[in-house]
């Protein structure tokens, strides 16, 4: 069963549940495309058991998406605001870009694809994520779970790295206190890098 979702604001909105959108059946897929999640009276207004392709458009999402089905952002701009999170087994962002507000989290394995990109909080993530593309932390804060792939991780915020990053690392601004070992790819640095 699929359905498409295109040019669609959800506002005020709400099933016994709370949810807007409501996937139960873990065979059923759901497309969105330029879609709006407005506030409602739910942590989260999509619930998924099955599969969500965000597959182009902007994707504003103020109410979360909760489940144990896979989220792939595959060409949207998608962006998570306060206080809104993900939990799903799998997030995949294969290309479009992923952008978190300073309190979302990530409750989820995360993978980025070489076309994509996420823009992250250090306390967005709950678990190690696979990074081919490119991934933005840009707040003060201490990275607790390991980064790998072949892509780049930017820093712009003042960050305390207590987990392995298989990457290069580009500081851009702020600051990054490390150990040497914790960093096997090439450091750029624009900024402050402290070897502890």
């Amino acid at each position: 069963t699929t359905l498409n979702i295109s040019n669609t604001k959800f506002e005020n909105i709400n099933n016994r549940d709370g949810s807007v959108i409501n996937i139960s059946n873990a065979d059923a897929i759901v497309n969105l495309n330029n879609v709006i999640i407005g506030e409602t009276e739910s942590a989260n207004a999509i619930v998924n058991a099955g599969t969500i392709n965000m597959t182009g458009g902007n994707i504003l999402l103020n109410s979360g998406i909760k489940g144990g089905g896979i989220t792939n952002i595959t060409g949207s701009e998608v962006v998570l605001n306060a206080g809104t999170s993900i939990t799903q087994k799998q997030i995949n962002v294969q290309s479009g870009s992923l952008t978190l507000s300073n309190d979302s989290i990530i409750n989820g394995i995360l993978s980025i694809s070489s076309e994509g990109s996420a823009t992250i909080t250090t306390g967005a993530l709950t678990s190690a994520l696979a990074n081919d593309g490119e991934l933005n932390i840009f707040t003060d804060g201490t990275l607790a779970y390991n980064i790998s792939g072949e892509g780049k991780t930017n820093i712009n915020g003042n960050i305390i790295n207590n987990a392995k990053i298989s990457q290069d690392v580009d500081v851009i601004s702020g600051s990054l206190t490390t150990s040497a070992e914790n960093v096997t790819g090439n450091i750029n640095n624009n900024a402050v890098v402290t070897l502890n």
